[in-house]
């Protein structure tokens, strides 16, 4: 009876250390991390008011995204002229230049000038904003 009795009390510890593990190693971690991702997206949604404001666009002209495995910020500007068309990929966290391709072609010149890479800019785009 007495070996009984402290097989299932050393069960029990096993079992309560166990829980006690798990929980601190992985179920709190994981919910901080949780928490923090929770916040840098409500930061991100700041960030692209705050821009779209400093820009004097309005929200419709421009779109944003949270990348929650690369913690992106990601706000795209494409500003289309009668002489062509600027396209901004920026993470508002850093305030960098993820990707960007510009077509311009002045009226008195036939030549149009390009700057940055179509593709990759593309590739960039559809990567974060059509998951």
């Amino acid at each position: 009876m007495n070996k009984v009795i402290i097989s299932i009390l050393a069960l029990s510890i096993i079992l309560a250390s166990f829980s006690v593990s798990y929980y601190f190693l992985i179920l709190l971690p994981h919910s901080l991390e949780t928490k923090r991702t929770d916040e840098l997206a409500v930061e991100c949604k700041n960030l692209y008011y705050e821009r779209t404001k400093k820009d004097g666009y309005n929200e419709l002209g421009t779109i944003y995204t949270f990348d929650k495995t690369e913690k992106l910020c990601l706000y795209n500007i494409s500003s289309p002229s009668e002489n062509g068309i600027g396209n901004y990929l920026i993470d508002l966290f850093t305030n960098q230049t993820i990707a960007s391709y510009t077509y311009y072609r002045s009226p008195s010149s036939p030549q149009a000038v390009e700057t940055g890479d179509e593709n990759v800019y593309k590739d960039k785009f559809n990567k974060y904003f059509n998951k």
